[in-house]
């Protein structure tokens, strides 16, 4: 099981380097960014959205449906912006919002696990608490198309820098916590 979710923190993690660096394109290149950058994240949003559709059928009940809600959030977002750019500008910080929150609550959930194992859990806790925050602001907080790209932008460079931090974080303490996980579930026949 430990290997699933290592696996599983991994992705994360390339995840999380691939929208810091969309995140920086949104800051760099803001007056053009969403019309190139439509593609390639509607792109990325399906890739990913399958991944974690197949993902939440192969592991086991504690982490499959946090793979499957962010898969099909992300299947549809990736299908609606891929086959229509106008879709982008309305969508698109309200869906980006919801991954962001549903990614910290399930960060958060590993972090309650490293409480009951008697490991350091406050610190990802915390930063999955900032990855929420950012996820709310993103659903609720409005903002003008002029600054729409600078404004997911920064949105995105947070999200992945908190998660990439607070996901090597919980890699090296799960890996601590093995026993723990194995305990959890019962043996596979």
């Amino acid at each position: 099981m430990l290997k699933e979710i290592q696996k599983s923190l991994n992705v994360s993690i390339i995840t999380a380097i691939i929208c810091l660096a969309v995140g920086i394109a949104f800051l760099v290149i803001p007056e053009k960014s969403i019309n190139i950058l439509s593609n390639t994240l509607g792109v990325i949003l399906i890739i990913y959205g399958v991944f974690d559709i197949i993902n939440s059928f192969r592991t086991n009940y504690i982490l499959s449906s946090s793979f499957a809600t962010n898969g099909v959030l992300a299947l549809v977002a990736g299908l609606a912006i891929f086959l229509n750019r106008n879709v982008l500008e309305s969508i698109l910080t309200f869906v980006l919002g919801v991954i962001f929150v549903t990614g910290g609550l399930s960060k958060i959930r590993l972090a309650i696990v490293l409480n009951k194992n008697n490991e350091k859990w406050l610190i990802p806790f915390m930063i999955s608490v900032i990855t929420i925050i950012v996820g709310v602001l993103m659903v609720i907080k409005p903002i003008g198309e002029n600054y729409l790209a600078l404004y997911i932008g920064i949105m995105m460079i947070v999200y992945s820098i908190t998660d990439i931090v607070n996901t090597i974080y919980l890699k090296i303490k799960l890996k601590k916590a093995e026993n723990f996980f194995e305990n959890l579930l019962p043996a596979k026949k």
